[in-house]
């Protein structure tokens, strides 16, 4: 037995054990929540009593203005006086906005909770936004039923959001839009996955800490929070450009259905209403508590979830500081791998560099050649706002995986020349490089890509394996030491491949670079459980 945990191909199979149970621990974030059955107590949100509103919310398409929509509104308003909620018509604009207001015992302020009840013309609207009008209507029979807050609570359900905002403009009109101190916006897209944050006001700092002490059931990363500003396509836009400071949360879904007639309740899975209703009912709860005079704009926060963690929200000097140390500790390791331990040499550095540089760009351009022609290859999908066809996820996930296979298994071979420590400090130069130029200013509006959480974070992973494959000797210290520094790279990207699965408007392009990417970082590991004899067999020199 002791001859046998010593073995090379039986560390390699712990080694890939691990890996696999750190992999399952980084989904966490975005796997299904349990929903309660309709059953459930009325003090617990159950998404499967939403789904039962949802049948008649997205019985049709109900675009603004249309008889169907004065059906689903009519609907909405029996439902809040079933549950003896203040409710109340603003007609407007051509819209017809639904708001239920909630006074506070000793208000210090307002929360706005928004959603919008119409649906893009043609589609009945089930994911669009239907989600988030079944969520808000639980959330409130969930309210019904507990102690009064202490500030002020309203709840929009707003008209036009697909006509070009009709209801936020119009609600910007009453009085109580300038009584409003912190708005939480919420629309979706059919599909499955749980909510996602979609962005902030600007000066986020306030939000996000407040966001973090929560930490609902809802995926959240900064790093596209600043591109997203740049569009206006939501009722959130609107809020925020009036000066109106709050957050807003979606989900990714599938422009198969999307503001098609095929935006139907069967494109809808319960988990996405559960995790949309509780982060709901969780902030409503949490900003209706607390002293809201304390609200205040400064700086923009960084922010990311980790399983068990939660939400972590930091200031992105941090995330400037951790690559700071990253970057130092990997020209140490370099030099010293260099000038002491001779296992890092210049020429096989800079072929390692250009290699993963030459495999990362190729096998990223041809999943986006190839997967253009898979979607010619689907009719159903001319047309489309954003085209994909059923099961693309899937298809998306073989791209990933064939290309994963054909850039290790070149690595692998490559590394047999240069030697693990040089394949793993060129492929990080090369990281590098590429972290710059696929994160630019321009791209996402951030004035240095080493402030982003996951290029900061992950880096000092990649920092961490380039050590340990050049200095570390003993086994059973190896393992343990490339686990951990192979956390925070998986923490960082598993959960972006499911959510680019789940929305694969951006093609196989968009997957096949994230899991290249991250890969990039993680070489030492993946070369380990492949069978590398330099760094997997225990009489390593």
């Amino acid at each position: 037995m002791k001859n046998t945990l010593t073995k090379p191909w039986f560390l390699r199979v712990v080694m890939a054990c691990v890996l696999v149970v750190i992999i399952l621990i980084g989904l966490l974030p975005v796997m299904p929540l349990r929903v309660p059955p309709a059953s459930a107590p009325q003090s617990e949100f159950s998404a499967a009593r939403a789904m039962q509103d949802l049948q008649v919310v997205a019985a049709e398409p109900h675009s603004a203005g249309s008889p169907a929509q004065a059906k689903v509104l009519d609907y909405i308003l029996a439902q809040l006086q079933a549950t003896g909620a203040n409710a109340e018509v603003q007609q407007d604009n051509g819209a017809n906005n639904i708001i239920v207001t909630f006074p506070g015992m000793e208000s210090s302020g307002t929360v706005l909770i928004t959603g919008h009840s119409d649906a893009h013309p043609g589609a009945p609207g089930a994911g669009d936004d239907g989600v988030s009008v079944v969520a808000m209507l639980e959330a409130i029979r969930v309210l019904q039923t507990e102690q009064q807050l202490r500030n002020d609570l309203v709840f929009l359900f707003s008209d036009g959001e697909e006509s070009g905002g009709l209801g936020s403009t119009a609600f910007l009109t009453l009085p109580l839009a300038d009584m409003i101190t912190v708005v939480l916006a919420f629309d979706a897209w059919p599909g499955h996955g749980p909510a996602t944050f979609q962005q902030a006001s600007e000066g986020d700092e306030w939000l996000i800490r407040n966001l973090a002490r929560v930490s609902p059931p809802v995926y959240a990363m900064s790093y596209g929070v600043n591109k997203e500003r740049a569009s206006f396509d939501s009722d959130f836009d609107a809020l925020s450009a009036y000066g109106l400071v709050g957050m807003e949360f979606e989900n990714n879904g599938t422009g198969t259905r999307y503001h098609t007639p095929n935006d139907t309740v069967d494109g809808v899975d319960p988990s996405l209403v559960q995790s949309q209703g509780e982060t709901m009912h969780m902030l409503a709860r949490h900003f209706g508590s607390i002293d809201l005079t304390t609200a205040y704009q400064g700086d923009d926060y960084s922010f990311f979830t980790w399983p068990i963690i939660g939400i972590v929200a930091i200031p992105y000097w941090v995330n400037l500081l951790v690559s700071g140390i990253a970057i130092l500790g990997i020209l140490v390791v370099i030099f010293l791998g260099w000038l002491r331990e001779r296992r890092i040499k210049p020429l096989p550095t800079l072929v390692s560099a250009l290699a993963f540089a030459i495999l990362f760009y190729g096998l990223v351009m041809i999943s986006d050649a190839l997967w253009t022609e898979v979607i010619k290859a689907h009719p159903e999908t001319a047309g489309l706002e954003f085209p994909d066809f059923a099961g693309s996820g899937w298809a998306i996930l073989g791209f990933m995986l064939v290309a994963w296979v054909i850039f290790t298994i070149l690595m692998s071979l490559l590394s047999r020349y240069t030697g693990v420590p040089s394949m793993a400090g060129g492929s990080i130069i090369a990281w590098l490089a590429f972290s710059f130029y696929l994160f630019s200013p321009a791209a996402f509006n951030f004035g240095n890509p080493l402030e982003i959480e996951f290029t900061a974070w992950s880096l000092l992973g990649g920092a961490g394996g380039l050590a340990v494959v050049t200095f570390v000797r003993n086994p059973g210290r190896k393992i343990l030491l490339l686990a951990l520094s192979a956390i925070p790279v998986i923490f960082m990207f598993a959960p972006l491949f499911v959510l680019s699965m789940l929305k694969p408007e951006d093609g196989a392009m968009a997957s096949v670079l994230l899991l290249i990417f991250a890969t990039g970082l993680l070489l030492p590991q993946v070369l380990y459980v492949v069978g590398n004899k330099e760094i997997s067999v225990p009489s390593d020199p």
